[in-house]
C-alpha cells in the first residue's frame, strides 16, 4: 500500500486496480440535482452527515435503507452490470445535528445584526475569526463590560450582559432569547462546516482490497456548499462492494453505519428485501413488548432499549 497526493482529489490509497477516480466520463444520474438539494435541506434543518450513491444515467439499480440503531448499511442491487467498471455520483452533506459552541452563538449573533456573509464560505470563516477574537476578549477580562466585533468595515458592540445568555443558552430553554442564542449558534456550526468540510471515501471489493480517497474538496470551496457530488469508479468485477463516505474530522462510518455505508451487489449475491422482510417480522414478533407501527412504537423502543425493526425501505 502506498500514498499518492493528487491536488484535485486530495490523497489517494491503494492507486492502481482499484483506482475509484474516474478513468472515463461519468454520465451522470439524472436524479443527482434532486438529492443535492434534498441533502442540503437536510443539514440546514438539523439532519446528520448521510450519503446517498447513484449509479450512472442508464444503469438499473434498487436501493434500499434502514432505520438509524439497526446499524445496518444500505443495500444496492446491480442486477445486470456494465461492461467495464460501474461508475456513479455519491452525494454527501455536511453535519447538521451536532450543537454550537459559544463561539458558534456569537458568530450567529453577529450575522443576526448586520455581518452579512452571503454564500462566502471565506467572509464567513472571517466572520469567525473576528468572533473569535471578540469572545476571547471577553472571556479573559471578568471586568469589560462590551467588547467590539469589526467585521467587514462593521463594528458591532456586544454587551456583557448578552454575551452571559449566550453562555446559558440551550435550544430547550424555556426563556425565547436563550433558545434563539443556541439555534442561531447551531446554525452558524452547520456553516461553518459547509464553509470547511472536506470529504472521504473508502471501497472494499470483494477479493478484500480496500482503496480510499482522503480530503476531497467541496466542489465550490469559495462557497458556502451544503451537499457535495463526487465522482466514483467501482472497479469491474461481480460481488458485494463496501461503498463508504463521511466528512473529515466526524465520527466516521461507525458513527452512523445507516446512512454512510452501501453493500453495492453487482451482478451476483443481491440483497433480497422479501427475505430482509421475512426477517423483520421476526424480529417483531420477538418482541411484543413494542406495539409496532403504531404511534406507541418510537416511546416503546426507547423505553425498552430496543433497536428498531430492520425493514427495508426504497432509499430513493
Amino acid at each position: 500500500m502506498f500514498l499518492v497526493w493528487d491536488s484535485m482529489v486530495g490523497t489517494v490509497r491503494n492507486l492502481g486496480a482499484n483506482r475509484l477516480v474516474p478513468t472515463g466520463p461519468v454520465d451522470e444520474n439524472p436524479k443527482v440535482g434532486r438529492i443535492l438539494t434534498e441533502l442540503a435541506k437536510r443539514t440546514k434543518e438539523g439532519g446528520a452527515s448521510s450519503i446517498m450513491f447513484l449509479p450512472a444515467r442508464g444503469i438499473k439499480y434498487d436501493a434500499y435503507a434502514f432505520a438509524y440503531h439497526t446499524t445496518l448499511a444500505k443495500e444496492l442491487n446491480v442486477p445486470s452490470p456494465p461492461k467495464g467498471p460501474l461508475r456513479g455520483t455519491i452525494v454527501i452533506n455536511p453535519s447538521g445535528h451536532a450543537p454550537g459552541t459559544l463561539l458558534d452563538r456569537v458568530v450567529g449573533w453577529a450575522e443576526h445584526h448586520g455581518a452579512k456573509v452571503g454564500e462566502s464560505a471565506t467572509k464567513l470563516e472571517a466572520l469567525r475569526a473576528a468572533a473569535q477574537t471578540t469572545t476571547t476578549a471577553l472571556q479573559s477580562d471578568a471586568s469589560k463590560k462590551s467588547a467590539v466585533l469589526d467585521f467587514d468595515g462593521k463594528k458591532l458592540e456586544l454587551p456583557r450582559d448578552v454575551f452571559e445568555q449566550m453562555q446559558r443558552a440551550a435550544v430547550d430553554s424555556t426563556d425565547p432569547q436563550l433558545a434563539r442564542f443556541a439555534e442561531w449558534g447551531n446554525e452558524a456550526l452547520r456553516k461553518h462546516f459547509a464553509s470547511t468540510n472536506t470529504y472521504n471515501v473508502r471501497i472494499r471489493t470483494p477479493d478484500g482490497q480496500v482503496t480510499e480517497l482522503r480530503g476531497l474538496p467541496r466542489n465550490n470551496p469559495e462557497k458556502i456548499e451544503w451537499a457535495t457530488r463526487i465522482a466514483v469508479e467501482i472497479p469491474e468485477g461481480l460481488g458485494s462492494v463496501v461503498l463508504e463516505a463521511w466528512p473529515t474530522g466526524s465520527a466516521e462510518v461507525n458513527g452512523y453505519v445507516e446512512a454512510r455505508r452501501y453493500n453495492v451487489r453487482v451482478g451476483k449475491d443481491l440483497f433480497d428485501m422479501h427475505k430482509a422482510v421475512e426477517a423483520a417480522e421476526k424480529y417483531q414478533a420477538a418482541h411484543p413488548e413494542i406495539r409496532w407501527d403504531t404511534e406507541h412504537e418510537e416511546e416503546d423502543l426507547e423505553a425498552k432499549h430496543v433497536a428498531p425493526s430492520p425493514i427495508p425501505y426504497q432509499d430513493f
